[in-house]
């Protein structure tokens, strides 16, 4: 299950959106208006920090990310939740590290690329 959350999630994953809540950092120009910050790896859920610099003309960001848990529930949403599971049996059934049955290297498994495309951040 991490593994796979981990291929997905925050800025460097696949889906470029944050699952877990997180705190990320990321630079704006000084003269953008805060109303006007576009911040990556959706949802920004609130503003932990701003630090000008001056010299080079920016502000540096740093907010919280992430779906929350709700009552102890996760808010991811279930189309995401249900990929991670279709990536988990992916990667139990093909744990061997060697296949002799396959002459072309494994895909993700049906479905979870079209699961997983409405949510992804592009850019």
């Amino acid at each position: 299950m991490e593994t796979a959350t981990a291929w997905l999630d925050g800025p460097d994953g696949w889906l470029g959106r944050a699952l877990g809540e997180q705190v990320l950092e990321t630079t704006f120009p000084a003269d953008l208006e805060p109303d006007d910050w576009v911040y990556p790896s959706p949802p920004a859920t609130g503003l932990v920090d701003e630090t000008p610099d001056p010299e080079s003309g920016t502000v540096t960001v740093r907010y919280r990310a992430g779906y929350p848990l709700v009552d102890g529930r996760s808010t991811v949403p279930a189309p995401i939740r249900h990929a991670i599971l279709l990536m988990v049996g992916h990667l139990y059934g093909s744990r061997d590290g060697v296949t002799t049955t396959a002459a072309q290297p494994a895909v993700l498994p049906l479905g979870v690329e079209a699961l997983l495309a409405p949510y992804r951040v592009w850019g």
